[in-house]
């Protein structure tokens, strides 16, 4: 088993997959995408293994599906269970894992997920809520093995945003993680991050998209903004 295993958590469209796409890059990692089960323990040849897996869908905090949940999922029944038989927690305790976090705005995320990823709204309204639940959760009962990113802090400054990661994960920053994008399974021919770009469009969410989040949900996710350096 590898020296060092991390895990990558959010909610659909929140940035994970650049994320991992990023930390790929680093030269003593390898990072799985959205793989199921324990199979983290068996990669061999690199120090540092990761996993990314989408909240709550992928993976939840606790909770471990069964059989029957599994069988019902293509019925298109059970859609807000995970269909991981690990939890987050199972992580924690089995693997000494560290886990980081994205979370971006919800209308941002929520209309991303509805418009790209063909998601039905109260499934994407749900789907954002209970990630940042569960990532306030992480955030305050294992904050010392927990890193939280914005998906805009990261995009304005993503130099900083991997530092922080390469830090959290007891490894040298290098300069190759600024090109993750070139390599993201999702979106060949993505030319990397233009800021200016960046800026216009998430303006464009904010003014035109606007979900009803439960103002607890709300709560939780400005605690977590508040809680992050990461410029926001």
């Amino acid at each position: 088993m590898a020296e060092r295993t991390f895990l990558v958590i959010g909610a659909p469209r929140s940035g994970t997959t650049l994320l991992v796409s990023s930390l790929a890059m680093h030269s003593r990692m390898v990072v799985l995408n959205e793989v199921t089960g324990n199979v983290i323990r068996d990669v061999v040849g690199m120090p540092v293994v990761g996993n990314k897996l989408c909240t709550p869908r992928q993976i939840e905090l606790t909770e471990r599906t069964s059989l029957a949940i599994r069988m019902l999922r293509p019925m298109g029944l059970m859609r807000r269970h995970s269909v991981n038989k690990l939890s987050i927690i199972d992580y924690i305790e089995q693997f000494d894992s560290r886990i980081i976090g994205i979370v971006r705005d919800p209308h941002s995320a929520i209309m991303s997920m509805i418009e790209r990823g063909g998601q039905r709204p109260d499934l994407a309204v749900y789907a954002w809520s209970r990630s940042v639940q569960i990532l306030h959760e992480l955030k305050t009962h294992h904050a010392d093995r927990f890193l939280l990113l914005t998906f805009e802090g990261a995009l304005s400054s993503f130099q900083n945003a991997m530092e922080r990661c390469a830090d959290f994960l007891g490894e040298p920053y290098e300069e190759a993680m600024l090109a993750g994008h070139s390599i993201n399974p999702y979106y060949q021919g993505y030319g990397g991050i233009d800021q200016n770009r960046i800026d216009a469009r998430l303006k464009d969410e904010s003014d035109t998209h606007r979900y009803a989040i439960d103002p607890d949900v709300e709560r939780l996710y400005k605690d977590l903004i508040a809680a992050t350096d990461t410029p926001s």
